[in-house]
């Protein structure tokens, strides 16, 4: 049965600065990304975050906020380029890593296909919680927020990653459990278009599960 892992870097732009100087991981810190209207905050740091701080918040209500926000422009080509080192770099856990290339989503990821790679790290569902919590806190020792899904499938572990309220940084659906798994999450974890999550909710249909009856 194949086994995929969804791999997230929420703050990947801000984590790459703050291995470059450490004032962007101790002081709030935001990428700006120039869109018409202004500019808005495409990335945040933990600190800036924790203060009220998101994305595509315009930058003069960020200032409001935060009048001591430390920015730089995006720069897309060196946040793409370090996920390629770090595609690279998880073939420790399997050969076949792929990008995440999900342009509307937030923040920035990889597929790993451990089919059969689990049992290196031990027997039966040891194995791949081992496997998980090597590859989370390797990463997080590296200076990279991280969260994880494994699942049957790319789109179940991306919903886990992404939408799991897990305590743990990484959710395991067991083979065969995605259906209930991921029933109380948000319609967005089934990775729609937002105009389609509004539509749906306006509808009255929130949770995965509200879809499990509709024709």
């Amino acid at each position: 049965m194949k086994r995929v892992i969804s791999l997230w870097f929420p703050r990947l732009p801000t984590d790459r600065l703050a291995r470059l100087d450490p004032n962007w991981r101790e002081r709030p810190g935001a990428t700006l990304a120039s869109v018409s209207g202004g500019q808005r905050l495409a990335s945040v740091n933990e600190t800036a975050q924790r203060a009220g701080l998101y994305r595509n918040l315009k930058l003069a209500d960020a200032r409001a906020i935060l009048p001591a926000l430390q920015t730089t422009p995006e720069d897309i080509g060196a946040d793409k380029r370090l996920l390629a080192r770090l595609a690279s770099w998880c073939d420790r856990y399997t050969p076949w890593v792929a990008l995440d290339d999900m342009p509307d989503q937030p923040g920035y990821g990889l597929f790993l296909d451990i089919t059969g790679c689990a049992h290196l790290f031990g027997g039966g569902d040891q194995g791949e919680s081992r496997l998980l919590d090597d590859l989370v806190t390797r990463l997080e020792k590296l200076g990279f927020a991280c969260r994880a899904g494994l699942a049957d499938t790319a789109g179940a572990a991306w919903a886990m990653a992404h939408y799991g309220t897990s305590t743990r940084a990484h959710r395991i659906v067991a083979p065969g459990g995605q259906r209930q798994a991921l029933a109380e999450l948000e319609i967005a974890a089934l990775r729609l278009p937002a105009e389609a999550v509004e539509t749906l909710n306006r509808l009255g249909l929130r949770r995965i599960a509200d879809l499990y009856s509709l024709p």
